[in-house]
């Protein structure tokens, strides 16, 4: 609450809606980047052999960065006010075809992603297009 009241803070202060924005900008592409390449493990959801998940959590390696971002991209933003989302729409198209992959990380990690809070954020915004992601 400090660095979130002006009054307070003064020198410090950080404006709560442009951080979210900036935070899940950040995630979003961090997440694109690094779920791009291989990662040992994943693939497990698309296979029906039996211990593929044991497998594939204990091999799953992947940047603390990486981590963050995919437990708390949803948390970030979903604060983000609608006047300034396009960015982070155009973000959210470029890390949908990965959106399996962070599924399987997020399980794989043990925190499954708040998807009801995304769905919610992105329902009232009709210019996206939620076919993108596998949220339905």
């Amino acid at each position: 609450d400090f660095l979130t009241d002006r009054t307070r803070s003064k020198q410090y202060f950080i404006e709560k809606d442009a951080h979210s924005r900036r935070l899940a900008l950040k995630c979003l592409n961090i997440l694109t980047r690094s779920l791009q390449g291989s990662i040992p493990g994943l693939g497990y959801s698309s296979t029906r052999s039996p211990g593929a998940y044991q497998r594939a959590v204990s091999s799953i390696s992947i940047p603390g960065c990486s981590i963050y971002a995919c437990k708390f991209w949803v948390d970030h933003i979903i604060l983000v006010q609608p006047s300034s989302d396009q960015e982070c729409l155009n973000c959210l198209v470029e890390f949908a075809p990965y959106t399996i992959r962070w599924l399987e990380v997020a399980s794989a990690i043990g925190h499954f992603p708040a998807l009801p809070k995304l769905r919610q954020w992105l329902e009232v915004r009709p210019h996206f297009p939620l076919q993108y992601l596998v949220l339905k």
